[in-house]
């Protein structure tokens, strides 16, 4: 019987890892006063030009709490990159400016965010070969217009 129990774990373990991995965001520093919502998404390809309709996967979450989890389940193994799109007014849209620089702060996977253009896909990127949790720390760099805390 112990081995019977033993061999449906293992095959269970395996069923879900041929179904993919969970990859969770954790995103700190919001400021809940702001309001709007959180659209993330995590892309697979360098070509996507961190294009929110050409991620390999998306969620959006409506602001409610300080610091949030956003969930990809399923993910195969392979290299991932992560951005935040802040929608303070909830219109859909990233606003920018005359040079087509966001005015509401987005935020890449690994630390990095928009300077003089965005981040390429390698600083952004890390490996998923199993079940993994990114920090991504939502801190304005447009104090004027924060909507996030800092």
């Amino acid at each position: 019987m112990k081995k019977i129990m033993v061999s449906s774990s293992l095959l269970l373990a395996i069923a879900i890892h041929a179904q993919g991995w969970k990859v969770e965001l954790i995103l700190r520093g919001i400021d809940v006063k702001a309001g709007g919502s959180l659209q993330a998404g995590l892309f697979n390809n360098p070509d996507t030009k961190w294009n929110p309709e050409r991620s390999f996967r998306s969620v959006r979450i409506k602001v409610d709490k300080k610091t949030m989890k956003l969930t990809f389940e399923n993910v195969p193994d392979g290299n991932y990159a992560a951005a935040v799109f802040p929608d303070m007014d909830n219109n859909g849209e990233l606003k920018r400016n005359f040079f087509t620089l966001p005015k509401e702060p987005v935020r890449f996977s690994n630390g990095q965010r928009i300077k003089l253009g965005a981040p390429g896909f390698k600083k952004c990127s890390f490996q998923v070969s199993s079940a993994i949790s990114k920090n991504v720390d939502l801190v304005s760099y447009l104090p004027s217009r924060a909507c996030f805390g800092g």
